[in-house]
């Protein structure tokens, strides 16, 4: 049975033969695509212990620039704020980035080396919320380059953007409209976005000025009708051919004389169950009707005509029922099992027509598949393992041909039933009867979520089952792995919960038979742990095997509680005393005493249960202290924000520096206060509290 299989099989297990994946995200003039974590032009390789990756002969300007390390293409592998770094110049230069695995975040870096100058023309472009902050609209530069157009076609809606100026975002939060078409004074105030109010479709032309960093928007005299696509994305892929897909031009309406747009199917075999769907604007999910999944239930399985509308912004479907006689959709299995082939096992539908089914003769050895609909080669998107424990599969809906299969783990020799749900894409395997229990044991090996691979199997004594005396695990170095083993799948008797005695340093031990406790290890570099059983004989008894590059050592926990991080970490949580707030007299306040430098970008992160919360949340919000603010201060912090406290984000409260209009003053108690204006008001300070003329605590 185990054959050359197709291309789609050997492309799905290329992917974990080899180590974790570094690549640099970020800034497109460095990088030559947007935050792109696919990129492949932008991995890192392994140089004497230390990934890197360098750009060549970049044109850059004078400015920040910044960007991320990634692993495994997943933004959540890695917990840190955006890096930096900052050319001082316009110029010709080399950016090499770095990052030593071994150290961790601390280590990334970024050096700029100029190789020569360069004149850099200016760049203006806008990203906003007509097409959901996907594309940028290029400025076209003026002959004397003391400002940029550009005209764009937009609906009478009211929008949000922002401008970037040589790659930096700008801001100011005002509002433009055809009575205020002018905004001066953009600066870089990331928190807030500029909002259009555009009152007639047209052509809207904008224009920035460099000098004034101003930027300016003519209204268009008469409306122009703008002509949109409309696409219908929904589920399930095998009625839309895709699964959720706005870009999907196959799905395309039609539109109709009274200006309304049609979609429309006709002799659609349909099984009970719902239909979901939105209709996009432009194939982009910027703009989706109706807000909330439009849901229209079958309740008999026949032929059908199914026809969705669309007429300004209101959505309407309906599904009328045929004459013909009702023709289930065609439900295959093709696998291991069979070569691939999807005319092999073809399922047969129930009387009732809601359900299918086939059954095949199979050895017991584990088996890779997919369910193939009416052409449609669908699996879970990631692969899913069938056990005698857990036979069903729920939402079997991703068409991914090249993607992961299911696997079927067949622990015994006979007939297995396949049985597929119309309206649920669901899949259950009936197992054939478990043959006679042989005199070696099966044994199971489960854990926590990070070594079963599912949540929903974790800590289940029966996740992964062995069907010799070995066990191979496929395991990533630098995470926390917790296991257990058990005899024949089962917790029923605790002498039946197996562990390992204390690990050792040394790559290979043999451990002795433990009782109830777990393990926890973790790996020195990425590769295969080995489970050994070793049934009892007249010399010993039963005991387990572990055979890997494991270690005893554990990254030390940072402790709960709210830290300061930024530029002055390298936005890594430094679990010590000069960066930890503390609590103030005031419930849900908490203070810091730190010396603050201009330039210094800052963040609060609170760490609860090793989990931690960013304040304020997102790339890009991050406070640069200002001279104002530089110096000995005392942070204020709150988690639940402070809607005074605005130049911080909301979360923050660093007292500014005196200036010659504030007076320092001395309070009843004799200790010296500073009084000053904020927001129009006078706030008197004394020892870092706030407190209004009246004295009362602010």
């Amino acid at each position: 049975m185990r054959k050359c299989l197709s291309f789609f099989v050997a492309a799905l297990f290329s992917a974990t033969m080899f180590g974790a994946t570094y690549t640099v995200a970020g800034d497109q003039t460095v990088l030559g695509s947007n935050w792109d974590i696919n990129d492949a032009n932008n991995e890192m390789t392994l140089v004497d212990g230390v990934y890197t990756l360098v750009k060549e002969n970049l044109t850059l300007s004078a400015r920040e620039y910044e960007y991320k390390v990634v692993k495994d293409h997943n933004w959540d592998a890695m917990q840190m704020g955006n890096q930096k770094f900052t050319v001082s110049e316009n110029g010709i230069y080399n950016v090499t980035f770095t990052f030593n695995e071994s150290v961790g975040i601390s280590s990334i870096s970024a050096v700029a080396d100029k190789k020569g100058d360069a004149e850099i023309d200016p760049t203006v472009s806008i990203k906003g919320s007509w097409d959901g902050w996907n594309a940028e609209v290029k400025f076209t530069l003026a002959e004397d380059k003391k400002s940029a157009t550009v005209k764009k076609l937009m609906d009478a809606k009211t929008y949000e953007f922002k401008v970037i100026v040589n790659g930096g975002w700008r801001s100011n939060g005002g509002t433009i409209n055809r009575e205020n078409p002018s905004a001066a004074g953009i600066t870089e105030n990331l928190n807030a976005n500029i909002n259009l109010v555009a009152d007639m479709s047209g052509e809207y032309t904008f224009t920035w000025t460099f000098e004034t960093n101003t930027f300016a928007v003519t209204f268009p005299e008469e409306s122009i009708p703008i002509e949109h696509t409309y696409t219908v994305a929904g589920t399930p892929a095998s009625l839309f051919g895709t699964e959720w897909d706005p870009s999907n031009a196959d799905n395309d309406m039609t539109k109709q004389e009274d200006g309304s747009y049609k979609w429309e199917q006709k002799n659609l075999a349909l099984a009970v169950g719902e239909i979901k769907f939105k209709v996009v604007e432009d194939r982009d999910w910027a703009n989706a009707y109706p807000a909330s999944d439009y849901v229209l239930k079958i309740t008999e399985a026949a032929t059908y005509t199914l026809t969705i509308t669309f007429n300004n912004g209101e959505v309407s479907a309906q599904a009328v029922k045929e004459d013909d006689p009702v023709t289930l959709p065609t439900v295959a299995i093709a696998g291991e099992m069979n070569e691939w082939n999807v005319e092999v096992d073809v399922m047969t539908a129930a009387e009732d027509g809601l359900t299918a089914s086939v059954t095949m003769v199979l050895p017991a050895e584990d088996v890779e598949f997919k369910v193939v609909v009416n052409g449609h080669w669908l699996a879970k998107d990631a692969i899913y393992d069938i056990t005698r424990v857990n036979p069903t599969v729920e939402n079997v809906d991703q068409e991914i041909p090249l993607g992961p299969n299911l696997r079927l783990k067949a622990d015994a020799e006979g007939e297995y039933v396949f049985t597929w749900t119309y309206a649920t894409n669901t899949l259950v395997v009936t197992f054939p009867e478990a043959g006679p229990v042989v005199d070696q044991p099966k044994f199971y090996v489960t854990g926590n979520k990070e070594l079963v691979g599912d949540p929903e199997l974790a800590w289940k004594p029966a996740a992964i089952q062995s069907m010799t005396d070995t066990l191979e695990l496929n395991l990533n170095a630098g995470i926390d792995y917790e296991l257990k083993v058990n005899l024949n799948g089962t917790w029923e008797d605790e002498n039946n919960v197996k562990g390992f005695g204390e690990l050792t340093e040394v790559a290979e031990g043999l451990n002795d038979v433990g009782n109830d406790h777990n393990i926890g290890f973790r790996l020195a570099e990425d590769g295969v742990v080995k489970v050994i059983y070793i049934a009892a004989t007249d010399e010993q008894p039963e005991v387990f095997k572990l055979i890997g590059n494991f270690s005893k050592e554990v990254p030390p926990v940072t402790p709960d509680g709210y830290y300061l991080v930024g530029t002055i970490t390298g936005w890594s949580v430094v679990s010590d005393a000069p960066h930890t707030f503390q609590s103030t007299a005031v419930e849900g306040e908490y203070i810091l005493h730190f010396t603050l430098t201009e330039g210094d970008a800052i963040k609060v992160v609170g760490v609860e249960n090793g989990a931690e919360t960013w304040y304020p949340e997102g790339m890009g919000t991050e406070y640069t202290v200002d001279a104002d603010h530089a110096g000995e201060k005392e942070i204020y912090f709150r988690p639940a924000g402070n809607a005074e406290w605005t130049a911080f984000g909301g979360f923050i409260y660093i007292a500014p520096n005196t200036t010659p209009e504030e007076a320092i003053i001395n309070t009843q108690d004799g200790i010296k206060a500073v009084k000053t204006i904020e927001n129009g008001q006078i706030v008197i300070i004394k020892a870092g509290v706030r407190y209004n003329v009246l004295g009362t605590r602010l």
